[in-house]
């Protein structure tokens, strides 16, 4: 039986150095590594051929033994940047007035020239530069940048470049639409007068972009459309103006040769191997650490235009130091122990081109991948403050949690213990592997990547302690009291992924060892568990090679694909697996999307429009936080998509006049204030958010106001759900059954005793396919769709309609005894009355088009709904979609009428987008959502009088405001608004004090 984990950290710890000599030795070996005459440790320095020579001595000084044969070294190659060739050729064009660029694909190509603007194609604030212009086997001309540059006012980001102004991705766009090749220049307001073109620099070890890629001078581009009549400088004025595109295909044509040859440079990994013993001898466990940096900065630097060394002290000369230190305190701590597993200590380089060494090695090694059971990286340990160290990785293996505790015991230092074994460190390439790891880490800070990362900033007695720390964790794997048992984890991933923390979730695991391959695609390491990936069948060793329909040729194109869909989107993924090319299906979720279980749910049914574009700094759902800063060169722009379609709901219900308030001090306690206010929303006071992350939408409150229904999706669960939350303590609960898409959940009147919403669980337990969405955007109507009724908690659901065709929308007569929905069954979208005894239904509308969304006043007496009645053509488009079981929502104005269905009226009449429309308790005046005032896909509260005059506007936020209720009391106004990150795609819900 093995002796107990405490005795053998006791047995450990009294054979330490003394804190001074470790602390000594700790901060020479980072003096030396982070010296000037080092030269940042940058590939291709002399500096960091002094650092390999200083740390094979160090290795060599403690008696280890050289792990490669005879050698501590292992080399391998390094894409380092990118060459011309000597076949570049533009027609008509100087070589000094054009270049390839770096991520170009090599090869000729010749064709028509397309000027396509700015090249940006974004459909969620309403611009797209491909608009009406083909661009299929042209070569396609485009600024960089985008518009609106510096105007604070811009749709874009006005300040900072928008995802969308990306290279990569404006050539993606291009090439997916069938362009030969894209031509970019500089445009006259940003070039200055300069008229320059970039030099030739590296794009990263990533592969090609999978057509040829070229700049030129301005001058040259202001010839070329000189010729067709644009003047450049006059076309950027004017697009700045009115963001309007004005692309054309040109008639001169364009031919020429991209040269371009990738560089490599000989990195070298450091290896030393103090042996086993007995009959452990033969099992092997890593420490590990990077000593790579980004010698005088450039790529990757937070100081790209400042040429100076970047000493990397702490990243990573600290784990350099950790690793060296630590192997001392082993060898003298393990000495004469007869069962003991070998240990490789292991200095990485590459590490900083995409762990390009430890790939290597890993592919390469001088063990059996087999026989290693477990691997420990340090990366970035210098700079503990407040006591606090980082384990990332302790969800590799079930046993890690338990050791790390025991090691930290008595160390007073504060371990937080999270995440799987990717990310962006060493550390990935062995947990690809099968190999249960860790990484330890202290921080980010704003030294990271700049010259200012100097020895004097690292706390070397800090480091001496987690120094010991480390040995105390190894001792027990040594001595094998501990054996990690690898485990493929399902949490969200700790660092930075394969979408970067951007757009939907896949789940994939990239292989970086393959980075910079030519042959296009993606080849994975793995998958993680309960993603989509895993979930559709993809395996580690696939190459993606498509993406909905988007060839994917490196990471960039990957990353892109996916942050153009949004969570809940299925999509068709192509991978090539042993020479075969199999089309698998995922339905993408939100980065840490795992099983349908969350206090706040997240991600919910998007809003009835595409959101408003703008960056994503973190995923949908808040990720652990990164335990360094993303790697430039492996992180693409972010791109937001726009969101799926959804079935129009109801608007919301009015409560009767008089219904009872809460009583026995009933406060709300959910969520939490919400402290940014915007000019002109003088009617809400004491805001509160009540869901974070994701999209919520379509609350209605319990008669008596203490509680919320209202529709998500959870991560996972791949469409909507029903929950409820107590607005007093904010517990939420699932209140539908997970089958099928759910929407326009609410509850019964007045006695609050049960729910109703609509489900297409009976056409499948599985999410409906989602909309074709290539011809402009539309609501799905599927014909699925059934109401059913439900106790409040869930149970006892029944079906209460049995029509062929669309059934939802729904809502209870507040004095009880009725309820109004939309119907298909008789061939068209209208409403209907149901009586609540009897089941029988009565139809109220009968113009052609869309009628829905109604509800009723407080005594039921009228009913308020969004309508859509086309005439001519519009009227055949509209018939024509719903053959498809689609709407299409851009045009819908309000109606109003008897309960009887008598005296049908139209009271909007702005060509807007109207819906959500909802009966003030004054029963005199009407608020609604309304996109009326505003560009592209902005939607604002409005109110309007019953006869259509007295038109006012009560939010002012950017971004959308919609699903407008009141509570039963007429004192609380809940809604769903995108104001928390009016620059994404989140939908939460929010509650305010109305002040008339």
């Amino acid at each position: 039986m093995k002796r107990a984990l405490p005795l053998l950290l006791l047995v450990c710890t009294t054979v330490f150095a003394d804190d001074a000599k470790l602390t000594k030795s700790i901060e020479t070996d980072i003096r030396t590594l982070a010296a000037p005459n080092m030269e940042g440790r940058g590939l291709g320095t002399k500096g960091i051929g002094l650092a390999a020579n200083y740390i094979e001595g160090r290795l060599r000084a403690l008696g280890l033994q050289p792990a490669f044969g005879k050698s501590y070294r292992q080399p391998f190659p390094v894409k380092m940047g990118v060459s011309l060739g000597s076949g570049n050729k533009l027609e008509g064009v100087a070589d000094g007035d054009w270049t390839p660029l770096g991520f170009s694909s090599a090869g000729p190509f010749s064709g028509p020239l397309a000027f396509a603007g700015y090249g940006i194609d974004a459909t969620p604030i309403g611009y797209n530069d491909f608009d009406g212009i083909d661009v299929k086997g042209k070569v396609v001309l485009m600024l960089r940048y985008e518009p609106q540059e510096k105007d604070d006012n811009s749709k874009f980001d006005g300040r900072r470049p928008s995802r969308w102004s990306a290279m990569r991705y404006k050539v993606l766009q291009a090439r997916e639409r069938g362009a030969v090749a894209v031509i970019f220049t500089t445009g006259p307001i940003q070039d200055e007068g300069k008229d320059k073109v970039p030099p030739l620099v590296n794009d990263g070890p990533e592969s090609p972009a999978g057509i040829p890629v070229i700049q030129v001078k301005t001058s040259v581009a202001q010839r070329w459309l000189k010729d067709a009549g644009i003047d450049l400088a006059q076309f950027q004025k004017d697009v700045d103006a009115d963001l309007k595109p004005r692309s054309r295909v040109l008639a001169a044509s364009v031919s020429g040769v991209a040269d371009v040859k990738p560089q490599f440079d000989n990195g070298e990994n450091i290896a030393a191997i103090l042996p086993g013993r007995g009959s452990l001898a033969n099992e092997v466990i890593v420490l590990g650490a990077h000593y790579d940096h980004l010698g005088y900065g450039g790529e990757g630097s937070m100081k790209p235009n400042v040429h100076a060394i970047h000493p990397g002290a702490d990243d990573n000369a600290s784990g350099d130091a950790g690793v060296m230190n630590a192997a001392e305190l082993l060898r003298d701590s393990l000495t004469g122990i007869p069962d003991r597993r070998t240990i490789l200590f292991a200095l990485f380089s590459g590490e900083e081109r995409g762990l390009a060494g430890s790939g290597y090695f890993v592919a390469h090694s001088p063990v059996p991948i087999s026989s290693i059971k477990a691997m420990v990286n340090l990366d970035m340990v210098g700079a503990l403050r407040e006591d606090k160290i980082t384990a990332f990785g302790t969800d590799s293996a079930p046993q890690w949690k338990a050791l790390v505790d025991t090691a930290g015991a008595g160390s007073n230092l504060k371990i937080t213990e999270t995440g799987d074994g990717y990310g962006p460190s060493d550390q990935t390439s062995f947990y690809a592997a099968k190999v249960p790891v860790l990484h330890f880490f202290t921080g980010a800070h704003e030294r990271y990547h700049t010259p200012e990362d100097i020895a004097d900033a690292v706390n070397f007695a800090g480091e001496a302690r987690i120094v010991r720390l480390i040995a105390n964790v190894m001792t027990p794997l040594a001595r094998g009291a501990v054996t990690p048992v690898y485990a493929r984890a399902s949490s969200a991933p700790a660092m930075e992924g394969d979408s970067r923390g951007y757009g939907a979730y896949l789940g994939s695991v990239p292989d970086y060892s393959a980075m910079d391959a030519t042959t296009g695609g993606v080849l994975l390491s793995d998958v993680r568990p309960g993603s989509p990936a895993d979930k559709a069948g993809i395996r580690g060793k696939d190459r993606i090679v498509s993406i909905g329909g988007t060839r994917i040729e490196n990471l960039y194109d990957m990353s892109y694909a996916l942050q153009d869909h949004k969570p809940g989107d299925t999509v068709d993924i192509i991978v090539v697996r042993g020479g075969d090319r199999l089309t698998l299906r995922a339905t993408l979720t939100t980065r840490g999307g795992g099983a349908p279980m969350a206090p706040v749910p997240v991600a919910p049914t998007p809003s009835p429009r595409p959101p408003p574009g703008g960056k994503l700094t973190p995923s949908p759902v808040v990720p652990t936080p990164s335990p360094r800063p993303p790697r430039a060169g492996l992180q693409p722009s972010p791109v937001v998509p726009p969101p799926s379609p959804r079935p129009p709901g109801p608007g919301p219900v009015s409560p009767p006049a008089g219904t009872p308030t809460p009583s026995n001090g009933f406060t709300i306690g959910a969520g939490k204030p919400f402290e940014k206010t915007y000019d002109g929303e003088k009617h809400l006071k004491d805001i509160r958010q009540l869901t974070f992350g994701g999209e919520n939408a379509e609350a209605y409150f319990t008669p008596d106001g203490t509680k919320i229904i209202y529709q998500a999706t959870v991560p996972g669960a791949g469409c909507d759900q029903e929950y409820t939350m107590d607005l007093a303590t904010g517990a939420t609960k699932l209140v539908s059954n997970g089958k099928g898409r759910t929407t326009c959940g609410y509850y019964r009147y007045p006695q609050g005793d049960r729910i109703i919403y609509a489900t297409t669980e009976g056409g499948g337990a599985d999410c409906p396919p989602k909309p074709d969405m290539s011809k402009g955007y539309v609501w799905p109507v599927y014909s699925s769709f059934d109401i059913v009724e439900a106790n409040v908690d869930g149970s006892k659901a029944k079906k209460i309609t049995t029509a062929s065709g669309y059934d939802a929308e729904m809502t209870w007569c507040h004095k009880g005894g009725k309820m109004v929905f939309t119907s298909m069954r008789d061939g068209d979208l209208e409403l209907y009355e149901m009586d609540e005894a009897s089941g029988k239904v009565k139809r109220l509308t009968y113009a052609p088009g869309y009628d829905g969304g109604a509800f009723y006043n407080g005594d039921c007496t009228e009913i308020v709904w969004r309508a859509n009645h086309p005439v001519g053509p519009a009227l055949d488009e509209y018939r024509g979609l719903l053959a498809k079981e689609l709407v299409k929502p851009l045009l819908m104005e309000l109606f109003l009428m008897n309960a009887d269905g008598t005296n049908q009226r139209q009271i909007t009449h702005n060509g807007a987008a109207n819906f959500c429309p909802y009966f003030m308790n004054d029963g005199k005046r009407i608020i609604f959502a309304s996109n009326v005032n505003a560009h592209g896909f902005d939607f604002d509260l409005w109110t309007i009088q019953k006869d259509g005059q007295g038109l006012e506007r009560i939010t002012t936020a950017p971004g959308f405001d919609g699903f407008c209720v009141f509570s039963p009391d007429g004192q609380y106004l809940i809604w769903a608004s995108s104001r928390a990150k009016p620059d994404s795609y989140e939908m939460n819900l929010f509650i305010a004090k109305w002040v008339d």
